[in-house]
């Protein structure tokens, strides 16, 4: 997992499969803080990047 920081809230596919007829499963990630950080799957981190509405956390506490 990855922390990320998102700085707009969005909407990103939950990469669920969707039931045939369906559209795509969604989350919603929100910007309620002022830059809130969520954990991501490596795998998902260049996707997440991509949407410009997250950040790499540069905060290593």
């Amino acid at each position: 997992m990855t922390a990320l920081r998102c700085i707009n809230t969005c909407y990103m596919p939950t990469g669920a499969k969707p039931k045939k007829g369906r559209s795509p499963e969604v989350e919603r990630f929100e910007d309620v803080e002022g830059e809130d950080l969520f954990e991501v799957e490596e795998y998902r981190v260049e996707e997440f990047l991509a949407t410009s509405n997250f950040v790499a956390n540069q905060d290593r506490r």
